[in-house]
């Protein structure tokens, strides 16, 4: 049934196991909250609904915070978030215990985001799984020929020569 391979992979991404690759990350992870973000934080602001702030004695804005649909993404992107982590952390062969890099004020988020973001994970298997296999993209080579027809010649070419 199509229902469940869709919550399948739903559930794969919130709660992903195993390894994920730098790339992955980025696109399936980083750019979706992003993404989610925004579009929560635009609706926010195009429904006219309220924020909520955290004002000092003096009347000075200590935290400004988003309106109800910020938040909900925030909480929905919580879980997925912390798991992504994991995951990366992982594909360097490194537990999840490094997460509680977070604690340390600054210096730790800094080079928690480092290790995440940044550090390629390794080629070889380790004891979190197999190394993540290159995400492959079907639609952008379609389109790529579709935009470029000489790269079809080329294609075309190189296959003559084998």
């Amino acid at each position: 049934m199509a229902g469940q391979e869709d919550m399948v992979k739903f559930w794969d991404w919130y709660v992903p196991r195993g390894r994920v690759s730098r790339q992955e990350f980025w696109l399936k992870y980083v750019l979706p909250s992003i993404l989610l973000s925004v579009l929560a934080a635009w609706a926010d602001g195009a429904l006219g609904l309220p924020t909520t702030s955290t004002v000092s004695e003096s009347g000075a804005v200590i935290g400004d915070s988003s309106g109800p649909l910020s938040e909900l993404a925030s909480v929905f992107l919580f879980v997925p978030g912390i798991a992504s982590f994991v995951t990366r952390l992982h594909d360097q062969g490194d537990s999840a215990w490094l997460l509680l890099l977070a604690l340390i004020p600054l210096v730790g988020v800094l080079l928690l985001i480092v290790f995440v973001l940044f550090i390629r994970g390794g080629n070889l298997p380790n004891r979190y799984g197999p190394a993540p296999a290159p995400m492959r993209w079907p639609w952008l080579g379609r389109a790529l020929r579709r935009a470029d027809p000489s790269h079809d010649d080329a294609l075309e070419l190189e296959a003559q020569r084998r």
